[in-house]
């Protein structure tokens, strides 16, 4: 999300991390925890608060090193696989100083920024991405348009049903 709001793909979007997650999971159709190569030549549909418009972002996800990481570093983003207490977990680099990995991590209040060596990371993946405007027919497009059409036909069917009542009451 954050290569997307700088626009580190080309393109600048206002999208919101948890849709980008719920996404990411619909993907998969599965909330376990995965490696980050299983969303490789992925895509997924992404709402852009900005311009109030749906965009396409095809993801690809490589494993890299920290020379590549260093030569890449604004052309990408990157994230490390590390083991944490509770084993093998993936957390996003947010920046590098010193010659250390400055991540974020998204598992709860433990270990919150973790500063990691290269060589304690066990994968380090380059993540970029490719962002085009959704096609209009996109299935979720059409899927707000049905729900919002048939919000509107409860609306109607809601006030059929009260004038229909006080139809009856005034019999």
């Amino acid at each position: 999300v954050v290569g997307l709001h700088y626009g580190l793909f080309g393109t600048t979007l206002d999208v919101s991390q948890d849709c980008v997650v719920n996404a990411l999971i619909q993907l998969r159709n599965n909330v376990g925890p995965c490696w980050p190569k299983e969303f490789d030549k992925k895509s997924i549909l992404a709402y852009d608060r900005t311009s109030l418009e749906y965009y396409t972002i095809g993801i690809t996800v490589e494993e890299c090193d920290f020379l590549k990481l260093q030569q890449d570093w604004n052309l990408a983003s990157f994230v490390v696989v590390y083991n944490s207490s509770q084993g093998p977990h993936c957390i996003y680099v947010d920046d590098v100083k010193n010659g250390k990995l400055c991540c974020l991590n998204s598992h709860g209040n433990t270990d919150q920024f973790p500063q990691l060596k290269p060589d304690g990371v066990t994968t380090i993946y380059r993540v970029s991405a490719s962002v085009k405007k959704a096609p209009q027919e996109s299935g979720i497009t059409s899927l707000i348009c049905l729900t919002k059409q048939i919000s509107r036909d409860m609306q109607l069917l809601a006030k059929m049903n009260e004038q229909n009542e006080k139809l009856e009451k005034n019999r």
